[in-house]
């Protein structure tokens, strides 16, 4: 639960999830995010959860449907569409450099406030433009400069989303979407893409 942990303290603290795939590289991938996959978790100091079915996932507000990732020359760029989409959600993205284990970088992006990128050392190395569009089809899309995290040739990206609601103002409840096509808990990390 680190990267749920992790993900809940820093979207409070700013006010407002690993699988793999295979090795080819490309520029651009979509991943489709499993159907009514929400989980829904009464306190940020609960690992207990209500997995959500297909109405409830969608009335949640984060209900993704799939993410595109893209690395191109000058941005990384990650886009989440979702079925309908409420005011207040987080977006957290792990960036992995090819060969590596653990996250390169963590990217978060609040939904009005903009998004931060920190180093694996916890250090912030740069804002991310996100833009969010409400609503019924609603998305989620971060750019993060190549620069700030090292023009790197390849990368493998892993993303969750999070809305906070209910519980108490000192231990809120939130639900939570993993980007995956086959699992609930574990975000699926995108294949090697490779810089256009």
């Amino acid at each position: 639960m680190r990267l749920t942990t992790g993900l809940v303290t820093t979207a409070l603290a700013l006010g407002t999830v690993l699988g793999t795939s295979a090795a080819a590289s490309a520029q651009e991938t979509t991943i489709k995010d499993k159907r009514a996959d929400v989980l829904r978790f009464d306190s940020i100091e609960s690992d207990s959860y209500t997995r959500l079915g297909s109405a409830a996932s969608k009335k949640s507000g984060i209900d993704a449907k799939s993410v595109r990732f893209d690395h191109g020359r000058k941005n990384v760029t990650i886009t989440v569409k979702f079925s309908r989409l409420k005011s207040g959600s987080t977006i957290y993205a792990e960036i992995f450099r090819a060969g590596k284990k653990k996250p390169s970088f963590e990217l978060y992006g609040y939904d009005k406030q903009g998004g931060q990128v920190y180093n694996a050392r916890d250090k912030k190395v740069c804002n991310a433009k996100v833009r969010t569009s409400n609503g019924k089809n609603g998305s989620i899309k971060v750019t993060v400069r190549r620069s700030c995290l090292g023009d790197p040739a390849k990368l493998r990206i892993a993303v969750g989303v999070l809305r906070l609601s209910g519980g108490t103002a000192d231990n809120p409840g939130y639900s939570m979407d993993v980007l995956s096509s086959k699992k609930v808990l574990t975000p699926e990390r995108s294949r090697l893409l490779k810089s256009s």
